[in-house]
């Protein structure tokens, strides 16, 4: 029959777990949570990256939980001997159901710490094939030219704008002073014939004295000194991160002036050139990290299945030692009882499974034989009372009395019948009446045969040499 546990039950059955039975199975909880947390960040199923210090704190966290469940299994183990050593009952049934539980969970854990290791080898090795690096360098390659088509066609553009304005003699007066609305008109003339979408005439400290472009357009950042300092030598060209390609000269018929042109990119392309300008970015610093990566990885895996090694074994020993310790329970209820104590009970945790329901047939067996031995012991007390009664009986009778039970057995002689035979009562109890007294052997059989149960007649015996006539009368019951 199955019984409910209810939950006081459940609680103090928790409560009779040992400390560090309790403390073990909270760190086992902890470490499969560790290494399920481990393996999710390791996979990237999380959205969160692990750096470096997040990896040395994942490990300084396994390490504390792998070392920690390490002493309470080198406990364990070390309980585990001292136990078999005091030849306890079911020590070597313990040893060995704890040496194939940790055997079941060891190979599996090792099989899947190495295909992880060898399949994360082997994808870092494909990752940084040749075959990969080409078609990332092409990829940056065809990015780079785009570019370069347009830095090279800017370079064009703003030679062209600062000589016609530097050669415009319309944009000067006779003073050579610059004719500003000429100059804005001028700007934005060329500036649109060039297909560009802004052009601006700096001083060297950055503020804009003429501008021509497009009202949607952002302005550019200002040219650093260095920039300035760049632009009397040579033209600057620029590509920051917005889409824009600028380039920066000086021009040298004005009085400490600039020109700075804008032209805007395709902003696919250029996001598909910061994408995979990032991308080889990265994928360089992976292979130049590679065997530490391969390390931190190789590390942190073999932690994880260390880690859960160790909770498996531990599980092991404790469903071993569940398995175990009612089987050692009857074992030694067993030895008392073939020592004589009948009192001898197991306790029954569960009563829902086989060795709860073996326990409770042993209870119920040891409290039947106490049973039947009380019944036994009352039965032979009263048994002996009955014959100490009839003895005393007897022995006030002058005629001899010898009573047989069913295998024709002297049990009963009183002493009036002992001095007949010439013979002490206590060696004549027990013997057979063929061998105490053969000369009543006819009539006994005869009274058995008799369907009355009864026989008499006189019988001659001889004792000592002298012989005597009885007269005999046999009743069987």
């Amino acid at each position: 029959m199955v019984s409910e546990t209810t939950f006081p039950e459940r609680r103090a059955s928790f409560r009779a777990v040992s400390r560090p039975s309790q403390l073990a199975f909270a760190v086992a909880l902890l470490a499969v949570a560790s290494g399920c947390v481990t393996y999710a960040l390791l996979t990237d199923l999380l959205p969160y990256h692990l750096n470096r210090p997040g990896q040395i704190a994942l490990v300084l966290v396994n390490l504390t939980l792998v070392l920690t469940l390490a002493a309470l299994i080198g406990w364990r183990i070390a309980r585990l001997v001292a136990t078999r050593r005091s030849g306890r009952a079911g020590a070597k049934l313990h040893a060995r159901l704890v040496t194939w539980f940790s055997a079941i969970a060891v190979v599996p854990v090792i099989l899947v710490a190495v295909f992880a290791a060898v399949t994360l080898n082997l994808g870092l090795d494909q990752m940084f094939t040749g075959r990969v690096k080409e078609a990332l360098g092409s990829a940056v390659n065809v990015a780079q030219v785009y570019v370069k088509e347009h830095e090279a066609s800017i370079l064009g553009d703003i030679r062209y704008i600062a000589e016609a304005i530097q050669r415009d003699p319309q944009l000067f007066d006779e003073e050579q002073h610059v004719r500003a609305g000429m100059m804005f008109a001028k700007l934005g003339t060329v500036t649109q014939n060039r297909g560009l979408q802004a052009s601006y005439i700096l001083d060297s400290k950055g503020n804009v004295l003429v501008t021509s472009k497009q009202r949607s357009l952002k302005d550019p950042r200002i040219p650093s000194s260095a920039d300035f300092a760049q632009a009397r030598e040579s033209i600057v060209v620029d590509t920051p991160d917005n889409g824009t390609i600028t380039a920066l000269v000086q021009l040298q018929a004005l009085n400490d002036a600039y020109l700075e042109t804008v032209r805007v990119v395709d902003p696919k392309v250029f996001a598909y050139y910061q994408r995979t300008r990032a991308a080889v970015t990265e994928y360089n610093r992976l292979n130049d990290s590679r065997l530490q990566t391969q390390l931190q990885f190789a590390a942190l895996y073999a932690m994880v299945a260390l880690v859960v090694l160790l909770a498996a074994i531990w599980s092991g020993l404790w469903a071993a030692n569940r398995l175990v310790r009612p089987i050692s329970d009857l074992i030694d209820a067993a030895g008392r009882v073939s020592e004589g104590d009948l009192t001898a009970q197991v306790r029954i945790e569960r009563d829902d499974d086989e060795l709860g329901t073996l326990g409770t047939a042993f209870n119920r067996m040891t409290q039947q034989l106490s049973a039947q031995r009380g019944d036994l012991v009352a039965a032979g007390r009263l048994n002996e009372i009955r014959r100490r009664f009839t003895e005393t009986v007897l022995s006030g009778v002058s005629a001899g009395v010898i009573g047989l039970d069913g295998e024709g057995r002297i049990t009963i002689i009183n002493r009036a019948a002992a001095r007949l035979m010439n013979a002490a009562p206590e060696d004549m109890e027990t013997n057979h009446y063929a061998d105490a007294v053969p000369e009543l052997a006819p009539l006994i059989l005869r009274a058995i045969s008799e369907p009355a149960g009864r026989a008499g007649g006189e019988v001659t015996i001889k004792r000592a040499g002298t012989p005597r006539t009885l007269s005999v009368q046999v009743t069987s019951e």
